[in-house]
């Protein structure tokens, strides 16, 4: 089990789909979005509850969108040419997960503020 993995058993109840989803994120944390084309190569199984998990958690939310960019309006569909994107913080606590293993929020915040230039990023936590 790789540390990614192990962060995500801590909040998924079914380990089954741990390490799938760790795949799935760890790909889509270099770019901040996977395809659905790329995500049916690194799951074969259970590949609707996978996105739905990563879904659920805020991980990984789709790019489609209903009426505005607001998550309540992202709308997840489990089909070819659909994009799923990880918000900025989830991509540094991937990273940072993938690393340690563990879940590091005051980090991801941290980082994804100094990303974007804020002048005062170490305080924003």
């Amino acid at each position: 089990m790789n540390n990614l993995e192990k962060a995500l058993s801590r909040l998924v109840e079914d380990n089954e789909f741990a390490a799938p989803l760790a795949r799935i994120l760890l790909s889509a944390s270099t770019r901040g979005i996977v395809s659905h084309s790329e995500v049916e190569v690194m799951v074969s199984d259970n590949l609707e509850e996978v996105l739905l998990l990563g879904n659920n958690w805020r991980l990984l939310i789709p790019v489609r969108v209903v009426k505005s960019g607001a998550w309540e309006d992202r709308l997840l569909l489990c089909r070819p040419g659909e994009s799923y994107e990880l918000p900025n913080i989830v991509r540094h606590l991937v990273q940072n997960a993938s690393r340690t293993g563990c879940w590091d929020l005051a980090y991801a915040i941290t980082e994804a503020f100094k990303e974007m230039e804020e002048p005062a990023w170490q305080q924003m936590p």
